[in-house]
C-alpha cells in the first residue's frame, strides 16, 4: 500500500483527512447504488418475463426490455463486487493516514483506539483517556489468519497485555488481553527500532505460492440446522416445480416455465446446502483445519504455531502461544496423538 504524505500544517492534514473521508463515503454510496440497480434489474427481468409471457408475442419492446435488464445485471453486479475491493483499499489508506497523523509509530488496535510506541512504554489512547503499559510487560506476536489450508492468509500483529492494565478490577489469574493491529512494514520497523522481539510465524519475504496442502484425515460432523434449511429449500423448490408444470399445462406455458425454472434452481440450491451442511475437522501434513459452512468461521493452524493439543470430553483444545481455540473433537485426537505426540504431551 502506497503511503499518503502527511502535510506538516495541521489545517492541511485536516483537509486531506476530510478529502479521504469524502472519497470513502462516495465509494460507499456508489456501491449501494450499483447493488440496488442489480436488484431492480433482476426484479424488472422477472416482471418482463411474466407480463409478456401472458401475451402471444412480445415484439420489439419485449426483446428491448429483456436485453436492457439483462445487460444491467451483467454490468452492475460485477461492478458492485469490484467496489467492495475498492472500499477495502480506501479504508486501509484512510486508516493508515489517520494513524500517521497521530504519529509515525501509532497504530489502530480497535475502534478509534490507537497504540503509540513512546520511550519505554506503549500508550493506548482514545479521546482524552490514556493507558500506559511498559514494554517489558507486553509480548508481540506475528499471526497469519488462514481460512483455508494454504500458505495464504491475512497477517496481523497481536499485542498481549496483562489484564490489570485494561481493567480496574481484574479477576485473579485473569488471562491477558489480546489486541490486534494490521500488519504493515511501518509496524515491523517500529518494533525493530525499539528492540522489541516479534514472536510467532514471520511474514514471508516473497509472495506465497498457491500450492495446496495434502490432507491426511478428515472427520465430518453433521450440522442439523443447515440440513433443516436445505430440506425446506428442497420442499419449496419442488412445490414451485410442480406448480410451474401445472400452470404450463393448464394455463400459460411461459409463466409455468418461469416458475418451474425458479423451482429447479431452488431445489439445486437446497440440495447443495444439504450436502454442505456439515462441519469438518481435517488433519493435513502442514496443519489442523476446522471447516464451517461460513467461510469467516473457518480456521487453519499450522503445526508450527500450535503449542499443545488437549482432549476435554467431546472438545479439542488447540493452544497457540497467543491464545487457544476450542473445536469438537470428532475422533481426531487419536490421530493427532499418533502423528504429533509431542503436542499432546505438552497438554
Amino acid at each position: 500500500m502506497k503511503e499518503i504524505p502527511v502535510p506538516a500544517d495541521a489545517l492541511a492534514r485536516e483537509k486531506k483527512a476530510a478529502s479521504l473521508n469524502r472519497g470513502y463515503r462516495a465509494a460507499y454510496v456508489l456501491f449501494y447504488i450499483l447493488l440496488a440497480l442489480s436488484i431492480l434489474a433482476l426484479v424488472g427481468l422477472v416482471v418482463v418475463l411474466l407480463v409478456f409471457g401472458l401475451k402471444e408475442g412480445g415484439g420489439v419492446l419485449f426483446y428491448a426490455l429483456l436485453g436492457s435488464f439483462s445487460g444491467a445485471i451483467l454490468v452492475c453486479s460485477p461492478c458492485a463486487y469490484l467496489m467492495t475491493k475498492a472500499l477495502d483499499a480506501l479504508l486501509k489508506r484512510k486508516t493508515d493516514y489517520a494513524e500517521r497523523c497521530d504519529g509515525e509509530e501509532s497504530f489502530f488496535v480497535g475502534d478509534e483506539t490507537l497504540a503509540t510506541f513512546s520511550g519505554n512504554e506503549l500508550v493506548l489512547h482514545r479521546g482524552g483517556g490514556k493507558i500506559k503499559v511498559p514494554y517489558e510487560d507486553i509480548r508481540f506476536f506475528s499471526v497469519c489468519t488462514r481460512r483455508a489450508p494454504s500458505e495464504r492468509g491475512e497477517w496481523s500483529v497481536i499485542f498481549e497485555i496483562p489484564a490489570r492494565y485494561l481493567s480496574k478490577k481484574p479477576e485473579k489469574n485473569a488471562p491477558p488481553v489480546l489486541v490486534q493491529a494490521d500488519a504493515k512494514e511501518r509496524l515491523y520497523r517500529t518494533l525493530q527500532n525499539h528492540g522489541l522481539p516479534l514472536l510467532g510465524e514471520q511474514p514471508p519475504k516473497t509472495k506465497p505460492s498457491g500450492k495446496k496442502f495434502k490432507r491426511r484425515f478428515a472427520f465430518a460432523i453433521p450440522d442439523p440446522r443447515g440440513r433443516k434449511r436445505g430440506v425446506f429449500q428442497l420442499i419449496g423448490g419442488f412445490a414451485l416445480l410442480v406448480g410451474g408444470v401445472l400452470v404450463a399445462v393448464f394455463w400459460q406455458p411461459t409463466v409455468g416455465s418461469v416458475l418451474a425454472a425458479v423451482g429447479v434452481l431452488l431445489m439445486l440450491r437446497g440440495g447443495g446446502a444439504f450436502l454442505r451442511a456439515k462441519r469438518m475437522v481435517a488433519l493435513f501434513d502442514e496443519g489442523f483445519y476446522w471447516k464451517e459452512e461460513s467461510y469467516a468461521d473457518r480456521v487453519f493452524l499450522k503445526w508450527e504455531e500450535i503449542v499443545s493439543v488437549k482432549k476435554d470430553g467431546e472438545w479439542l483444545r488447540v493452544a497457540c502461544a497467543y491464545g487457544a481455540y476450542r473445536f469438537p473433537e470428532a475422533g481426531s485426537f487419536e490421530e493427532i496423538e499418533r502423528e504429533h505426540p509431542t503436542l499432546c504431551k505438552n497438554s
